[in-house]
């Protein structure tokens, strides 16, 4: 079965995206001399989206086909991939509070915690009974 979608144009997106990302990471653009963990931060958000860039195509590719592989599939991926909206969200609160306040605090910490423990349960449970996601 072929699948639904053109995937020519998705192809095509997430391989520029990944090669500017790419460049990004070989060039050190993503490094800030006096602000390391500011850099760290960046870094990570650019390598979650490098990740995000290699499972947004298979769920393009699994979307409306049939059988057993192609659920399991998509419910890896679009797993992935929600997992990845929680982490540049996460990142990017992390980056903007550590640039103005030049710390995460604790409580901070807490939440993101509990925030990604939260996801990682609706996730598994979303396996059994349809909370995020519906396939």
């Amino acid at each position: 079965m072929t699948s639904s979608v053109n995937m020519l144009p998705v192809y095509i997106a997430d391989f520029i995206g990944s090669l500017l990302l790419f460049a990004i990471v070989i060039t050190k653009g993503w490094e800030i001399p006096t602000r390391k963990k500011e850099s760290r931060i960046l870094l990570l958000l650019i390598v979650s989206t490098m990740i995000d860039c290699l499972f947004d195509p298979f769920g393009f590719y699994f979307d409306g086909k049939s059988g057993v592989f192609s659920q399991v599939g998509l419910y890896a991926v679009n797993s992935v991939l929600f997992l990845y909206n929680l982490c540049v969200g996460l990142g990017v609160v992390f980056l903007v509070s550590y640039h103005i306040n030049r710390k995460i605090t604790t409580p901070q910490k807490a939440v993101v915690g509990f925030m990604i423990g939260t996801e990682a349960v609706l996730l598994t449970l979303n396996i059994f009974t349809p909370l995020v996601f519906y396939i």
